[in-house]
């Protein structure tokens, strides 16, 4: 969690996220990162003719094999006012940028979202294309909480250029249709990413 209300002259703060990786946790497969990560940002000042005074509080989570630490940090920058400055840590700050997923098309296209039978007896099967073609592609998806997404088997076609990914899916809620939910799609192929909220369909008759 990120609280950045004790900040000045600030009206806005977007944090851009790099494409997880998909871990296993206590025999339980999660998304985190392996190794550092650095957050790109970007802050939308109240008044440009004043410093800046950003201050978060951060919760976060550390794991190492069986243990996990959970961690509260307070973290202070103060930005002086006027033109903006390359920093030092420039190239580095781009570097993690190209790891954020893109909203077009980067090269992959997320053709369809269809999902078959409902309660623990579900599967999803996303449909992606790239004429540059695929090499190892996997999907993550955020949905509704009672819904859990497992990992794709991926099948590839068209010289690499198409690929059907299916998931299992489990509803810990009952016997819910997952069609007609809606969902938040990140497919990377690689160093290339792509994110979509897609509405899930059903397969036609």
């Amino acid at each position: 969690m990120f609280d950045w209300r004790a900040s000045t002259n600030v009206s806005a703060v977007d944090v851009y996220w790099p494409v997880p990786e998909r871990l296993n946790l206590l025999g339980f497969e999660t998304y985190g990162y392996s190794s550092d990560v650095l957050l790109p940002m970007s802050v939308a000042v109240a008044d440009p003719g004043k410093p800046v005074e950003l201050r978060l509080r951060a919760n976060y989570a550390i794991c190492s094999g069986e243990i996990c630490t959970y961690h509260d940090e307070l973290f202070a920058v103060r930005l002086p006012a006027g033109a903006a400055k390359r920093s030092a840590h420039a190239r580095l700050i781009e570097a993690f940028s190209e790891r954020v997923p893109k909203t077009g098309d980067a090269g992959l296209r997320i053709v369809g979202v269809i999902a078959m039978g409902s309660g623990k007896n579900c599967i999803m099967e996303v449909m992606a294309a790239s004429e540059a073609g695929l090499s190892s592609p996997d999907v993550i998806v955020e949905g509704p909480a009672d819904f859990f997404f497992g990992t794709p088997k991926t099948e590839l076609s068209d010289g690499g250029r198409t690929a059907r990914l299916v998931l299992p899916v489990a509803c810990y809620g009952g016997g819910v249709p997952l069609a007609g939910v809606a969902v938040a799609l990140t497919l990377v192929d690689g160093a290339r990413a792509v994110e979509a909220e897609i509405v899930i369909g059903s397969p036609r008759e």
